[in-house]
């Protein structure tokens, strides 16, 4: 009988931790996903869906390359293979800035986190996607934005060089007051 109800705990217990982490994993707007050692997905989160356009039931058993660009597709299967036969991580457990490739085709960049985990001497991979193309695009408007008033800055101090005398122009190149 206390086999038995230690048991029954033991599965309640088992049970509360799974829906809780369901719980917190279908509440995040990032990409959650979980990859089996044959490069499988095994989970995909609604935040996946919202960010690769594949709903669960038509990803989850196909390959992680569906999502991943043609062009990271060899350096990703190279890095799986190489983990997998010596335990060599080079991403696993860092933040990188990557792209994804959504289910119409267009790429678009993402960071993703890596983890792994073992079961049973069987290695699983999990990923936290985030899609960065708002602060992509942010990054690039200030970049231009600095681009546009360097050139703007240069322009006013050859307009300014030109109607001061010589010698407070060349004090003035000279202290690196001005840049052109």
């Amino acid at each position: 009988v206390r086999d038995i109800a230690a048991r029954k705990q033991a599965e309640q217990e088992r049970l509360a931790v799974e829906a809780r982490f369901r719980s917190i994993m279908e509440s995040s707007n990032d990409a959650v996903i979980s990859v089996s050692r044959d490069n499988r997905i095994i989970s995909w989160n609604s935040g996946a869906e919202k960010m690769f356009g594949h709903s669960a039931a038509e990803i989850v058993g196909r390959e992680i390359n569906a999502i991943i660009p043609e062009r990271f597709r060899r350096m990703h299967d190279e890095g799986f293979r190489r983990f997998l036969a010596s335990g060599e991580r080079h991403i696993i457990g860092k933040t990188v800035e990557v792209a994804g490739v959504h289910k119409d085709g267009r790429e678009f960049p993402i960071e993703l986190t890596l983890s792994t985990w073992d079961e049973d001497g069987t290695p699983f991979f999990a990923g936290i996607i985030r899609d960065i193309t708002a602060r992509k695009r942010v990054e690039r408007e200030l970049e231009d934005e600095k681009r546009r008033l360097a050139i703007e800055r240069e322009r006013s101090d050859r307009l300014l060089l030109n109607v001061l005398p010589a010698k407070v122009a060349a004090e003035l190149r000279n202290r690196g007051k001005v840049t052109a």
